[in-house]
């Protein structure tokens, strides 16, 4: 009979041993839970000004500053060549100035016009050969004699010098080109969007500028002032 006693004893003790071995795990789990809410959190990254390209900052002395580099010009990239166009995006992506080229002529009528010039100037240039050896006959004959210039001979150097400045100055310069019908129409639209495209990419530039400005964190604008031509930088002409 005593043996059945503390038997029922040791077994009322087992199954408090396993009460407490549960609620030790329950006192571990809710434990588990405190430290979790007051671990701290991760730095925040920067964000730029932009809230479209965020995170993609451009910072000074980080970690994976280069890879951070990048993926935000090209990020940066993309943002811009839908917002302002292909042009600016080329000019930040190579860093480099684009130059737009000008619109060239039907070249037909080009190829005509230039011949047409040619032959213009090469008469120009005959007559200014006629001229030179008409003033270096007046310079012979006043050598020749000791007899005073007669006002007939001074009279007409001063005209034929006079001609051949006129010639001189019309030799060095070139006739405009013009154009008729639908290749004056064609050369005119041409005109009209290469100057729309300059005018876009000179508005694009400013705008261009403030964004990526906007996405530099203030410890490399800070690093940025102390550069020698940080005036060109904060305040581009």
């Amino acid at each position: 009979m005593p043996t059945k006693g503390c038997g029922g004893k040791g077994g009322s003790g087992g199954a408090k041993g396993r009460g407490t071995g549960g609620k030790g795990s329950g006192n571990g789990s809710r434990g588990g839970s405190r430290s979790q809410a007051t671990r701290p959190s991760a730095t925040a990254r920067p964000k730029g000004d932009c809230a479209a390209l965020g995170e993609h900052v451009f910072d000074y002395n980080v970690r994976g500053a280069a890879d951070l580099f990048r993926t935000s010009l090209r990020k940066l990239v993309i943002h811009a060549a839908g917002l302002y166009g292909n042009d600016i995006s080329i000019e930040i992506e190579n860093r480099s100035t684009v130059v737009l080229t000008k619109p060239k002529p039907p070249a037909a009528q080009l190829t005509a016009w230039e011949t047409k010039e040619q032959e213009r100037k090469q008469g120009i240039r005959t007559l200014l050969k006629a001229k030179r050896a008409v003033i270096a006959a007046l310079d012979w004959k006043e050598a020749s004699t000791k007899d005073p210039v007669s006002v007939e001979d001074a009279e007409k150097r001063a005209d034929i010098e006079a001609q051949i400045v006129a010639l001189t100055k019309e030799e060095l310069e070139d006739k405009e080109l013009v154009l008729y019908g639908d290749a004056k129409q064609e050369y005119d639209g041409k005109w009209k969007a290469y100057n729309l495209r300059v005018n876009k990419l000179e508005k694009a530039r400013g705008r261009a500028y403030k964004l990526i400005l906007g996405q530099c964190t203030q410890k490399l604008v800070d690093r940025m002032k102390q550069e020698s031509d940080c005036e060109t930088i904060f305040h581009p002409s």
